[in-house]
């Protein structure tokens, strides 16, 4: 995880290119992502590497 962008694990695989809205379910912020990279499926998921798209510097809950 960084400031722009984290590897996900999922349990389905997107699109490269794809569109998504990533919620942090502790601190109910959303913000947009774009799927740059998918990785292997493993047992858990998908890895994804998102890159957000605009994010609020309070996205994480976390200083970078």
């Amino acid at each position: 995880m960084s400031a722009k962008g984290c590897l996900a694990v999922v349990p389905q695989g997107f699109n490269v290119g794809q569109k998504l809205r990533l919620v942090n379910l502790t601190n109910q912020i959303s913000c947009d992502a774009v799927l740059v990279w998918r990785g292997h499926e493993g047992r858990t998921g998908w890895e994804l590497g998102l890159e957000l798209q605009e994010p609020s510097p309070d996205f994480w809950g976390l200083d970078f």
